[in-house]
């Protein structure tokens, strides 16, 4: 019969196995993770799309396809839209780069012909692209809604995708009042269309770079491109089921434990090796959706709170800029719940009353376990990924204990101290 240790090695093996991750060897020379972070949805992928895309001689990159790449595209997301002399998008190197009033890629077309030859009104299409982070506060619904106004109300020309790496559907709070997802039975007037880059993306990229035009430095650009969309989807998947597996069950992770601290070098083995290396991923997950718990809870208690990013954006500059300021909720009587640079480490805690000068909070509570120990130092797990698995024990044996704890100690603080002026 097989040991704890055995079951847990075979398991995990096969999940490394099913990702490849054993087979791994480094990564080529990649121009664009050389230039840029590889998750960079504004300055990486959102331009590299929309170079691809543009057809206009000046703004194009000099790809030398004109209407083709955008008119395959079109094709590959089922749109209506219809490429013109006169469709434009954003962002492009001619406007400096900009986007339209903060949407990630738009293609607009200044004049439409319909069935009669007659140009007619305006035709437009938005596309968000999420790589990791969050939605922002009706982020989709204003987008579009700005555009209804600015095209006199046709809201029937103007088309909505939500682009991620694992076509997961736009929060409730970003579609607003307005919007719909494809397939729910919202009476809403609009409907979102996901997409990913596994599917639409790669595809349309590979039909691209196959056309007889494509030049041996576009081709070469476009398969660099999809084998960082490869790594990045394949990735999200693998982190997620690392998660899921180390975090199933009491005694996944008290092995897990043992492997990240590798306690008196007992686990050298390959697969071991690279749990440890991945471990940081794991870590950010359970962090991540603490905190998200946490800010249910605290809204849901009817609490007003102000954030200055959404979480996961706030995570991930943590995990890949190394930020020390990443987090912060904002109460309105003054207090703050936040991850901040402090005496004892870059630790969670709530606040009030910061002096520039003394750089001291007048009153301040750490977040705690129910041993009275710290939650968690962020920074220390930035330099040394070990010291996350006592965090993950803690949030796994304490998770509801916390966030209540914290929910009652800002409820109270607000009525102490009441609304701040």
């Amino acid at each position: 019969m097989e040991n704890d240790i055995e079951k847990y090695k075979k398991d995990l093996q096969n999940l490394l196995e099913k990702h490849n991750r054993l087979n791994l060897q480094d990564e080529p020379f990649n121009v664009f993770t050389t230039l840029r972070q590889a998750h960079d949805e504004r300055y990486l992928h959102s331009r590299f799309i929309s170079s691809i895309l543009n057809p206009k001689p000046k703004q194009n990159g000099k790809h030398g396809l004109g209407n083709y790449p955008l008119e395959v595209f079109l094709k590959k997301i089922g749109s209506q839209f219809e490429c013109t002399n006169e469709t434009e998008i954003k962002p492009n190197p001619d406007d400096n780069w900009s986007e339209e009033k903060n949407i990630d890629i738009f293609i607009d077309n200044l004049k439409h012909k319909n069935n009669k030859e007659e140009y007619c009104a305006n035709r437009a299409i938005i596309i968000e692209n999420k790589i990791y982070a969050k939605d922002q506060d009706e982020q989709l619904h204003r987008y579009y809604n700005n555009k209804v106004r600015e095209k006199e109300n046709d809201s029937s020309r103007i088309e909505v995708y939500y682009l991620t790496l694992d076509r997961h559907k736009p929060s409730d709070n970003s579609l607003g009042e307005t919007l719909k997802v494809e397939g729910n039975d919202h009476n809403r007037i609009k409907t979102v269309r996901c997409i990913d880059y596994a599917t639409e993306i790669k595809n349309w990229l590979d039909e691209v770079s196959k056309t007889s035009g494509a030049s041996n430095f576009l081709k070469s650009a476009i398969e660099q491109y999809l084998a960082l969309v490869t790594k990045l989807t394949c990735d999200l998947k693998y982190n997620k089921e690392l998660t899921d597996f180390v975090c199933e069950n009491w005694k996944n992770w008290e092995n897990t434990a043992k492997i990240v601290r590798n306690e008196n070098n007992n686990y050298p083995q390959k697969e071991y090796e690279i749990l440890r290396e991945d471990f940081k991923h794991v870590y950010w997950h359970v962090v991540t959706d603490f905190l998200e718990k946490l800010y249910e809870n605290l809204i849901g208690e009817g609490l007003e709170i102000e954030i200055e990013k959404p979480i996961h954006e706030s995570i991930t500059e943590i995990v890949h800029r190394k930020k020390r300021k990443p987090f912060k909720y904002s109460f309105n009587n003054g207090w703050v719940l936040q991850a901040d640079e402090h005496r004892i480490g870059n630790v969670f805690f709530i606040g009030y009353g910061y002096n520039p000068k003394s750089k001291q909070w007048n009153r301040i509570h750490y977040i705690k376990d129910d041993n009275n120990e710290l939650l968690v130092d962020l920074w220390d797990c930035l330099n040394d990924e070990t010291k996350g698995t006592k965090t993950i024990e803690t949030i796994l044996k304490n998770n509801d204990s916390i966030i209540e704890q914290y929910a009652e100690f800002v409820k109270k603080e607000l009525e102490k101290f009441g609304t701040k002026k």
